[in-house]
């Protein structure tokens, strides 16, 4: 059943591993990740603890062999030519590779730790569950390669691979325990500064961004990337095409196209995220709490809580003396057990209070309806309403981890159906029909028919949507709310952003809406 979520999660938004590529010969002797291709007939295999040398080794391998287990440490393989030797759970840290030849070499479920492979020549390697923490692989020639799982067993801690090439490697990864890929244990980051990445796959290693890998002069030539690994190039100089990658879909950008993308979104996304007012100005303990490092959600939720101020405040005038009462309620929790998840509370409230007050406009006729999606490549307005992005949206929505489809009844009321997949292939639903938004609370709401309380689902803020207690809603105060949106422990439903999509796309979320999908 998991294959069968994790396959479904690769139609939608390009979280599973890539089909078997027959350029990685290990992948071929061993069967895929999966096990849904057979290993292939006829492979030898080799008792890795009985062999004593590098040559013994050379010589047992020939021309292509699975290595099972052995104790290699500190083995030197400088002068040596491997075949296609496969290595599995065997241990290898500190060995030594520099300017190996090592076609087709493949480890998996090993501990490579510490060790050398400078300057190796092993084109279609295939680093599968694979130790490589602190492995020094610079200038190597992994092209054709691949890497895929290790969430929990592998490890990239230290990884250089500045200089190296890798042309066409395949960065592999889905987002279940069994495929995912490692992430960071320490501070020790992974390097690819100068190295080659043309036609390289990168689009489901790190999805959210590359910014914890060191880019700097490496070549990016149609690579394969994801919208918020774009996001995450601002600063580089952007010299090649660049492959986007949502779902199904792949657009191929030109070298100007990426590059007006990143400058815009470093123009539109300020350096400093302050309050809506000067902290070095602050005065009362709350205030000061709010312009703390770690508190950078309070300064965004102050600031967005000024601009709706500002907004409630030109319809009516006389909010002011309320908003200053609530003022005097918010420093109220410098005195509460948590004061951060006072303020937090607080702020989320008045939010909604404040959008209450303003009403719900007219940002949904009757008749029509609305995509929310993840934010992933946060660009300016003007960008937003370019033919580029026009290009750009139906493979956006194809790359949200999440979406909400709303629309709106001839009635007034609204219907909101949607999903998010996380982490480990947790899901999230949401799916509610007659709402209607609630004046006192800012949400858009279903009316419990045995209590008469309103339970709240969406709230609606511009162009964005968040879903109530991002779909994990627990307590008394959100009592009900479950039935309409709720989450699997490792997933979450973030704010969504508008995005405008053709009226043929569009259908098909409301059909999936109209089937319960």
């Amino acid at each position: 059943m998991l294959r069968s979520l994790a396959v479904l999660c690769a139609a939608w938004c390009m979280t599973a591993p890539a089909l078997a590529q027959t350029s990685v010969p290990c992948e071929t002797m061993l069967g895929d990740l999966w096990g849904e291709t057979e290993p292939q007939t006829g492979t030898a295999t080799v008792d890795g603890t009985t062999l004593r040398s590098p040559a013994e080794l050379a010589k047992a391998v020939g021309k292509g062999a699975v290595v099972q287990g052995g104790k290699f440490a500190g083995w030197d393989f400088r002068r040596l030519s491997l075949t296609n030797a496969c290595f599995v759970e065997a241990d290898l840290q500190r060995s030594q590779w520099d300017d190996a030849r090592a076609p087709g070499i493949g480890f998996i479920k090993s501990n490579l730790t510490g060790a050398s492979l400078a300057g190796i020549k092993a084109p279609g390697i295939l680093l599968r569950d694979a130790n490589l923490s602190d492995v020094q692989a610079t200038k190597a020639d992994f092209s054709g390669g691949k890497l895929e799982g290790g969430w929990f067993e592998g490890s990239i801690d230290g990884l250089n691979l500045d200089g190296a090439n890798l042309s066409r490697f395949d960065f592999s990864c889905g987002i279940t325990l069994s495929d995912g890929c490692p992430l960071y244990g320490s501070d020790k980051l992974m390097s690819a500064r100068g190295a080659n990445l043309t036609r390289a796959k990168l689009s489901s290693f790190h999805r959210y961004g590359l910014r914890d890998i060191a880019l700097e002069d490496a070549m990016l030539d149609r690579t394969e990337i994801s919208p918020a690994q774009l996001a995450s190039l601002k600063g580089l100089v952007i010299s090649h095409p660049l492959v986007l990658v949502g779902g199904d879909n792949r657009l191929e950008l030109t070298a100007a196209e990426a590059q007006s993308l990143t400058d815009d979104i470093a123009m539109a996304d300020p350096a400093v995220r302050d309050p809506s007012f000067d902290c070095s100005k602050a005065t009362s303990v709350a205030e000061r709490t709010i312009c703390l490092p770690d508190n950078r959600d309070l300064a965004d939720a102050d600031r967005l809580l000024a601009r709706t101020f500002a907004e409630a405040r030109k319809a009516n005038p006389g909010i002011v003396a309320e908003q200053r009462q609530w003022l005097k309620q918010r420093d109220g929790c410098m005195s509460e057990e948590f004061p951060s998840d006072c303020l937090r509370n607080a702020y989320a409230k008045r939010q909604g209070q404040l959008l209450g007050a303003l009403g719900e406009g007219n940002w949904l006729k009757p008749g029509e309806a609305a995509l929310f999606i993840d934010d992933e490549l946060p660009v300016s307005e003007a960008m937003r309403r370019s033919q580029l992005f026009a290009r750009l949206a139906p493979l956006l929505a194809q790359a949200s981890m999440g979406y909400a489809y709303v629309e709106r009844q001839v009635d007034g009321r609204y219907d909101a159906n949607g999903e998010s997949i996380g982490a480990n292939a947790h899901t999230c639903t949401l799916g509610a029909s007659g709402l209607n938004l609630d004046p006192l609370t800012g949400w858009y709401s279903v009316r419990d028919s045995e209590s008469n309380r309103q339970v709240r689902v969406v709230q609606i803020d511009g162009d964005w949507l968040r879903v109530f207690a991002d779909g994990h809603p627990y307590g008394e105060d959100a009592e009900g709310s479950a039935d309409y949106a709720s989450c699997g422990a490792r997933a979450a439903f973030g704010p969504m952003r508008r995005i405008a999509l053709p009226a043929d796309i569009l259908k098909t979320y409301a059909e999936r809406a109209a089937s319960g999908q």
